[in-house]
């Protein structure tokens, strides 16, 4: 019956299996073949739901055979709930030794069945007990952040784990200062992570830790932008940096005031210039106003805006230039200025002017004319 028929006879036949589980047994082998061999033979040939519920039926048989078979399963099956089933299942037969392998490999149900048979087990390893709180979320407390667990979390904050690492990490901010003395096993993101948790923390000890690493030559990006939030005095040497954005860190905190022009060219990165033109005079940023560089252009807008006493009688001939991109920049500034009664005079008087002049071309084109002769011809 189980090898042939209908799928909804052979799922009767297990259900009533299930229900009774010896009943089969009862009958003896048949062909050199048992009950728990059949099913054994069946289950890999099947699919969907006969497959699910020959796997549960062979659960409820305590044999060698059967946790060999659904330990084998355990390990290749791509089902999740599947999974989890077959875990709870093992658990009865295999130890930690079985399960633990799992939590580290790369299958996340595995992993996540493992966790939930380990966590039930509690004598863990300090590592496998913080791999159980990242792979379980908030179901687990991971172990506390300090001296004797520091190799545990360095490990997780730089594997696959490491956001899910992070989040629980913070929760304990105080350990969270001892991944200073850690500083050159954490990888770079982790460094940068763990530069921005201090400043918004304990900016005491940001500014305590930042200085020590500038005093050692650190130039890494989120640590030069931490200084400069700090007000912290960068290295000259920083305007070497190969890093374009650590440059114009360097320059925006004024270390290239008297060689500005050198970071306003044109073959200068675009970080560089737009840091180099905050840091203009009133005079360069007018002239700024005209750069090719829209980027620059705005910069040079939002520097003049806090410009004491204003230029507004040069920028308001800005509005008149030929350069289109130009006008936009000095009406820019002037809208930003409050200008607004100047603006609307001379905006609507320019627009009276253009439709004067269209209106003229107009009427021109459709004026008599002789033939051979154009618009406009004296002819």
């Amino acid at each position: 019956m189980l090898s042939s028929g209908t799928l909804g006879a052979r799922l009767a036949v297990l259900r009533d299996i299930v229900a009774q589980p010896r009943r089969p047994l009862a009958l003896g082998p048949w062909g050199g073949e048992d009950f728990v061999d059949l099913l054994i033979r069946l289950i890999p040939t099947s699919q969907g739901v006969l497959r699910q519920t020959l796997t549960l039926c062979l659960m409820s048989y305590q044999d060698p055979r059967t946790t060999r078979f659904l330990s084998e399963a355990f390990a290749t099956s791509r089902d999740a709930a599947t999974v989890l089933h077959l875990g709870q299942r093992l658990s009865i037969e295999q130890g930690l030794e079985f399960f633990l392998p799992f939590l580290w490999g790369d299958k996340a149900a595995q992993a996540l069945a493992a966790a939930r048979i380990c966590r039930e087990a509690g004598d863990l390893e300090l590592k496998d007990r913080l791999r159980v709180a990242l792979l379980l979320d908030r179901e687990s407390e991971p172990p506390s952040l300090e001296d004797v667990s520091l190799p545990a979390w360095l490990f997780e904050l730089s594997g696959p784990h490491r956001a899910r690492a992070r989040s629980l990490a913070e929760k304990q901010p105080e350990g969270m200062m001892l991944l200073w003395s850690a500083w050159d096993r954490l990888p770079d993101e982790g460094r940068a992570w763990l530069v921005d948790f201090t400043y918004r923390q304990n900016p005491v000890r940001a500014r305590k830790e930042i200085e020590l690493l500038l005093a050692a030559g650190c130039s890494a990006p989120r640590v030069v932008e931490t200084a400069c939030r700090l007000g912290l005095s960068l290295p000259e040497q920083l305007l070497e940096h190969p890093d374009p954005a650590v440059r114009a860190r360097a320059i925006a905190s004024g270390l290239a005031d008297s060689q500005l022009e050198r970071y306003l060219t044109p073959e200068t990165s675009l970080a560089e210039v737009r840091a180099a033109t905050r840091r203009c005079g009133p005079e360069r940023l007018l002239s700024l106003m005209t750069d090719p560089r829209w980027p620059v252009r705005s910069e040079a807008v939002s520097a003049l805006v806090l410009c004491q006493p204003r230029p507004l009688a040069r920028v308001r001939r800005m509005v008149r230039s030929e350069e289109l991109t130009t006008r936009v920049a000095a009406v820019e500034l002037l809208r930003r200025w409050e200008d607004f009664k100047w603006l609307e005079k001379t905006l609507l008087a320019s627009e009276t002017e253009t439709g004067r002049v269209r209106a003229s071309r107009r009427s021109e084109a459709s004026a008599p004319r002789e033939p051979g002769t154009w618009p406009g011809s004296n002819s």
